[in-house]
């Protein structure tokens, strides 16, 4: 009898250690520049990967899965992944045959570049236009008219204006490079910031 008591309060505190012991602290949240860093270098790493390529959505998800490893749990993951090109999308793939490479590399220093080669491809047999541009002789000359001439942003108007282009022309939130990427992060890590100290108020 003696003996069951004295294990009863030795038990209890045994039960208390391993409680505080298995709870987890939750990790503070990187520095913005640790998070910025994080990205670039992981794209460093991807073979013939330059700065300006387009990067598409299952592209993110290791570097989505380290930033959580490193202590920022992306609230709005789901959502920024949309926004991406996904890898099946028919222009992506065509980015990423060998001619699409050299294509993406003229057009990836263009203001809105990605994003028209992408609205054009929306119109009716868009993907055929698409793929002439970047297979076809000259076809970037195309996207860097558009996007940097007085003729070609006249040209996006009146694509705008016809049935099936009201697109045409509109900046988006859609994500093509990694600056742009991180830049959206930065949006992402504010509102995670703001969100923690709230709750750090509240205790």
């Amino acid at each position: 009898m003696i003996v069951a008591l004295l294990l009863v309060p030795m038990m209890s505190i045994s039960f208390t250690s391993q409680v505080a012991w298995g709870a987890k602290k939750k990790k503070p949240l990187p520095e913005f520049s640790t998070v910025a860093a994080a990205v670039k270098r992981h794209f460093e790493t991807v073979p013939d990967f330059e700065p300006g390529d387009l990067i598409a959505e299952a592209d993110v998800g290791p570097v989505f899965d380290q930033l959580q490893l490193m202590g920022w749990r992306i609230a709005d993951r789901k959502a920024i992944e949309g926004l991406l090109p996904n890898e099946s999308n028919y222009v992506t793939r065509q980015l990423r045959s060998k001619q699409g490479v050299k294509f993406m590399r003229k057009i990836s220093s263009d203001p809105d570049g990605y994003e028209r080669l992408y609205q054009l491809a929306s119109l009716p047999n868009g993907n055929r236009l698409a793929r002439d541009l970047i297979h076809g002789k000259g076809g970037h000359e195309m996207i860097d008219y558009m996007t940097t001439s007085k003729g070609g942003k006249n040209l996006t108007k009146m694509l705008a204006k016809t049935p099936h282009g009201k697109q045409i022309g509109k900046r988006t939130e859609r994500i093509y490079t990694v600056d742009q990427l991180i830049a959206r992060l930065k949006a992402s890590y504010a509102a995670e910031k703001k969100a923690r100290a709230e709750a750090e108020n509240d205790k």
